[in-house]
């Protein structure tokens, strides 16, 4: 129940850009700085409310003598607008209380004024470039604040796994990858004991769409018990190809061509398909 103040189309998270994250490691490496990882304990509690909004309690409550409803005075998981005082009131503290710089090229991305600093935000995830000192002080200027997890050096953050190669104090090395989610992957649609391949895609094959009647649904698509593919694999073509795309995205650039490719066909794939995405 909210009042004229309350937008709920007005939705905003602080998601920092996947080329950004990428650009961070490369700045560790050229200045040989590790890259941290700090993580802010239940971040949308801390955000105040800026309007009048009230919460319907479950009825069950009411035996304990609890009002029916409730005005919220901090931001509450499930709120349209949570992400939004979140991020509004770190990039206050970052920007007023801590000296920080907002770039302009991504609005998740902090530099400081003074200190060789690069702060990426997430959401609550922080992942930070900074030097052994200057990585305290951020973490115990911050927790002024609030409450946050110390994770030290960054070994797994947005799904992806970092390994650090340090030499003499000094970073060499920054490696991204995906095992599990792709292991994850391989077992979810029933791949794991598949053969690997050298190449993402078979050489000289050109897909098309053996299917000219754009009303056919996916579950007409004739099965082929040469491949062992069903309707119902069929079906999870579409599932399929976005875990891919996010895979392609995010560290396995190699494979963007043949996965674009494939996903042309999400609306109306047929075995052949799903036996090249495989």
């Amino acid at each position: 129940i909210a009042w004229e103040d309350y937008n709920p189309d007005n939705i905003s998270f602080s998601v920092l850009k996947n080329t950004t994250l990428k650009l961070l490691f490369c700045k560790a490496i050229e200045l040989g700085f590790n890259v941290y990882h700090i993580d802010v304990v239940t971040a949308f509690l801390n955000s105040p409310v800026e309007y009048e909004i009230y919460m319907k309690l479950p009825s069950e409550l009411s035996q304990f003598g609890l009002p029916k409803l409730v005005k919220l005075l901090k931001g509450l998981y499930g709120c349209h607008d949570a992400g939004k005082l979140w991020w509004q009131l770190l990039h206050n503290v970052l920007i007023k209380d801590m000296n920080f710089i907002q770039s302009t090229n991504d609005s998740c991305l902090y530099t400081h004024n003074e200190k060789q600093m690069f702060l990426g935000v997430y959401v609550d995830d922080l992942p930070l470039v900074a030097t052994q000192s200057d990585y305290q002080w951020f973490c115990e200027t911050l927790s002024k604040f609030f409450k946050i997890t110390d994770k030290g050096v960054l070994r797994r953050c947005l799904g992806i796994d970092v390994q650090q190669t340090v030499e003499n104090n000094i970073l060499t090395d920054v490696i991204m990858s995906q095992s599990k989610y792709t292991t994850d992957l391989l077992t979810q649609f029933g791949y794991n004991n598949s053969k690997p391949v050298y190449t993402p895609a078979v050489p000289n094959t050109f897909l098309v769409s053996n299917m000219p009647d754009t009303e056919k649904s996916i579950t007409d698509v004739p099965t082929s018990k040469s491949d062992n593919i069903t309707t119902v694999s069929v079906k999870s073509y579409p599932s399929l190809i976005g875990s891919l795309l996010w895979l392609a995205l995010k560290t396995r650039p190699e494979i963007s061509q043949a996965v674009s490719q494939l996903s042309r066909f999400v609306s109306n794939p047929s075995p052949a398909h799903l036996t090249a995405a495989k």
